[in-house]
C-alpha cells in the first residue's frame, strides 16, 4: 500500500540516494549530474522547502515531490514543481497521489501558480499533468542534451483556485 507523507530529517539518506538515482536513469541520464549534492544539502532541503513529500511502499521511499515557491514578493504566489518516481513503481498511481497531495498543500500555503518543466519525450508525465489540469504554456527547443541528443522542454502550469 502506497502512503504519502512529509519528509523528515530521518529520510535524508534515502532521499539523497533517490535523488542521485534519478540522474542516472537510462532514459533520463544527464551529461552532468549534480554529484556535489550531499546528505547535508538534503537535510537543508527537507527543512526549508515549501512542500516536500515522499511516497512510500512499506518502508521504502519510492518517489518524491518538491514544490518550491518564489522567494520574492513579486513571485511568491508562484512555485516550481519537481517529481520523481522509481521506474518500477510508475503507472501505479503513485505520481497522481503525490501530485494531488502536493497541490492540496500548496493551496493551504496560498500558492496560486504551480509551474513545471517536462521533457518532450516524457509523454506519460505530460498526459498525467494535463489530466490534473496543467496547461502547456511554451516550449524550449533543444533545451537539454540527453545521451548526446537534444530534447525539448515543455513548460506547463496550473492555476490553483
Amino acid at each position: 500500500m502506497i502512503k504519502i507523507a512529509k519528509n523528515t530529517a530521518k529520510d535524508a539518506t534515502e532521499l539523497h540516494n533517490l535523488y542521485l538515482t534519478s540522474f542516472w536513469e537510462a532514459d533520463n541520464i544527464l551529461e552532468d549530474p549534480n554529484d556535489n549534492y550531499s546528505i547535508l544539502d538534503e537535510k537543508y532541503t527537507i527543512k526549508h522547502i515549501d512542500v516536500y513529500l515522499k511516497a512510500k511502499d512499506g518502508s521504502q521511499i519510492i518517489g518524491f515531490l518538491k514544490i518550491t515557491r518564489g522567494k520574492f514578493t513579486k513571485n511568491n504566489h508562484s512555485a516550481n514543481l519537481e517529481i520523481y518516481i522509481l521506474p518500477e513503481f510508475r503507472k501505479m498511481g503513485v505520481a497522481t497521489k503525490l501530485l494531488k497531495a502536493g497541490l492540496k498543500k500548496a493551496k493551504i500555503l496560498k500558492i496560486k501558480r504551480i509551474e513545471l518543466e517536462v521533457w518532450s519525450n516524457n509523454t506519460p508525465a505530460i498526459r498525467l499533468y494535463k489530466k490534473l489540469g496543467f496547461k502547456t504554456e511554451g516550449k524550449k527547443n533543444n533545451a537539454y542534451r540527453v545521451k548526446n541528443k537534444y530534447v525539448d522542454s515543455i513548460l506547463m502550469y496550473k492555476w490553483l483556485k
